[in-house]
């Protein structure tokens, strides 16, 4: 489709005469020639937020007529330098650039990929995308770390709530404890963590008040609440067992689950075989699941009492009993 110019015929006498004369041929093309397309470099770039990178463009060909090429960004995370650029029959084979400016934002997440679009119009319409990936630059946030999201006490006795940061902060942070009812009394109403003692646990004391009835009291609230260097809340929640004495003519056991990273997901899990029993009776618990699920053991008062999933004993007396599990993975 190339146009062929100075071609050279070359015309040669002899026998009465030994002139050489040259003739230059120009030969016109009648090829269509292929459509003019636009080229990058690189086709993908990272930047850092607060940083500028730039990627460049130029045509396959030179072109016959002007050809603009306009850039569009399909996220408000970026900003283009410029948004159009001109090539004409003497620069199309010419690199341009557009810059690429991350734009600083209040979260600590990586962006992308965001699109850059450009388009040609005039001389040519071809259409091509350039990906751009921004890396973050904001810490990852605080988080506070609870030993456990449930503890039990018996009524007039005291447990424990242990605390620590999960990373180091960047400014002091400071944790207002309060409980939700009347239940329990706690003891360490405001918790300072430091880059220094961030990783170390710190206790909260939580009292089971007496009352003049014999029920337990279940989920009972103890809210931590953080601010400074990090905003995090936790929520931890507090069973006491009563101690007043009631003879009854039967027995409760209780067996319920309990989920150690309750954040993720609940009620994937049952315990059977609770009910009411006479005294002497022999009771079999079993812990039933979907998939990954981790077994971790029946817990009493905090403390375990079977590693099996299937735990039989005789009835003596109340006992309120807990299936303890955790969630790993995506469940099935």
């Amino acid at each position: 489709w190339l146009d062929e110019t100075g071609q050279i015929v070359t015309l040669t006498a002899s026998g009465g005469s030994t002139n050489v004369q040259t003739v230059s041929v120009n030969v016109d093309d009648d090829e269509t020639p292929p459509p003019i397309t636009l080229q990058l470099s690189p086709s993908s770039i990272t930047v850092n937020e607060g940083g500028s990178r730039s990627f460049s463009i130029r045509l396959s060909r030179q072109p016959s007529s002007t050809v603009t090429v306009t850039a569009s960004e399909s996220s408000s995370k970026i900003s283009l330098g410029t948004q159009a650029l001109t090539f004409n029959s003497t620069n199309g084979r010419s690199w341009q650039t557009i810059s690429v400016n991350a734009l600083h934002d209040s979260d600590s997440r990586d962006e992308g990929p965001i699109t850059v679009t450009l388009t040609a119009s005039g001389g040519s319409t071809d259409r091509q995308s350039a990906q751009v990936r921004v890396d973050d630059d904001d810490p990852p946030p605080v988080n506070l770390r609870v030993a456990s999201t449930w503890i039990t006490v018996r009524e007039g006795g005291t447990g424990t709530i242990s605390v620590k940061l999960d990373s180091r902060p960047s400014a002091t942070v400071n944790v207002a404890v309060s409980e939700s009812s009347s239940k329990i009394s706690i003891s360490g109403r405001s918790l300072t963590f430091t880059s220094s003692n961030w990783n170390s646990w710190q206790s909260i004391s939580v009292s089971g008040l007496q009352d003049s009835d014999a029920s337990d009291e279940y989920n009972q609230r103890v809210s931590l609440r953080a601010n400074g260097g990090s905003s995090d809340t936790a929520t931890v929640y507090v069973t006491v067992d009563d101690d007043d004495i009631v003879q009854p003519t039967t027995y409760t056991i209780s067996a319920k689950t309990s989920q150690r990273n309750f954040d993720q997901h609940q009620h994937v899990a049952n315990a059977f075989g609770g009910g009411s029993y006479s005294q002497g009776s022999r009771v079999t618990l079993t812990f039933g699941h979907t998939a990954n699920v981790r077994f971790e053991g029946w817990y009493e008062g905090g403390s375990l009492v079977s590693g099996s999933k299937s735990y039989s004993f005789t009835v003596t007396g109340n006992r309120y009993i807990y299936a303890v599990y955790s969630v790993y993975g995506p469940l099935h």
